[in-house]
């Protein structure tokens, strides 16, 4: 099993140099087992997962701790969801 954060901020997504460290993505949690992806939040950070998502995962489950557009606002933006629907 992995994890990956790929947001760990709150309200709004925050780029920039001062954020290179820890990120500026809002809240988006990967965690890979096998061919299967769990994502906890949808936030900012869920476009750069779906940039670099592993091609060889097969299953995707989305699960959102409340929905605050912190935690959704990145959604319409996940490259697997937009690549199923066109």
């Amino acid at each position: 099993m992995k994890i990956k954060v790929w947001g760990c901020r709150g309200s709004l997504p925050t780029p920039g140099p001062e954020n290179t460290i820890y990120g500026g993505n809002t809240s988006c949690i990967q965690v890979t087992h096998g061919e299967t992806c769990i994502i906890l939040d949808g936030g900012s950070g869920i476009l750069r997962l779906g940039k670099y998502l592993n091609p060889n995962v097969k299953e995707i489950h989305v699960l959102f701790s409340h929905l605050h557009l912190d935690h959704t606002m990145g959604l319409g933006f996940f490259y697997p969801l937009i690549q199923s629907v066109y």
